[in-house]
């Protein structure tokens, strides 16, 4: 059986409520999209829904990440204007891979900016994923950077606290997949290996 990236994510996230017997988030950013996939059930009985955004990403759509952050109203014109030459590299450079903390923290702000922006939308669409949340799961390469300047969590509070966001996150974990662990938890239980699936699940993202 062969399953692309997004089908895996959408196999975790199912894989995901079906532990924690509660509606997931699953938030993939990627370099030209942002998916998110959310999933309920205490059986998994039900595949995980999925809206892609192909204007969102921390590489090719950069730009479009900066312009819908200020029509959602989260990202000021002073920010913009500091953010507007990182986008522009990130757009015109999409193999750039940071090396330095400052890089590094761009990377993750417009992230999760992204971030911010594909779950509102995505609430937008399937409303009944902002009620009953138990879990988020921020997922992509963008997060499997060394985290040398201890940026994870602003990543995160930055979703906590997006006023358009937070009656649906209050007291709800949101984890970050720095370990790598979703895509390969999704191809592993998509093949019936959910025993293995669930392991490395509760082991990089459960705790």
């Amino acid at each position: 059986v062969r399953v692309v990236t997004p089908e895996a994510v959408g196999h975790a996230a199912t894989r995901l409520a079906a532990i924690c017997d509660a509606r997931v988030l699953v938030v993939d950013v990627g370099c030209a999209t942002t998916d998110v996939h959310s999933a309920s059930g205490p059986a998994s009985a039900t595949q995980a829904v999925r809206t892609v955004e192909g204007d969102l990403g921390v590489r090719a759509a950069a730009g479009g990440v900066l312009v819908e952050s200020q029509a959602e109203g989260i990202v000021d014109p002073v920010e913009a204007d500091l953010l507007g030459p990182t986008v522009a590299r990130m757009a015109s450079e999409t193999g750039y891979v940071p090396r330095d903390r400052g890089s590094a923290a761009e990377d993750r702000r417009i992230a999760a900016l992204a971030a911010v922006v594909a779950v509102r939308r995505h609430l937008r669409v399937h409303a009944e994923a902002g009620h009953d949340v138990g879990l988020v799961v921020l997922a992509g390469g963008v997060f499997r950077q060394r985290d040398l300047a201890g940026g994870l969590p602003a990543v995160v509070a930055t979703l906590r606290t997006d006023p358009v966001l937070a009656p649906a996150l209050a007291g709800v974990p949101v984890v970050v997949d720095a370990d790598f662990a979703v895509v390969p938890a999704g191809l592993l239980a998509a093949r019936g290996r959910t025993d293995a699936a669930e392991a490395l699940l509760r082991d990089h993202l459960l705790g």
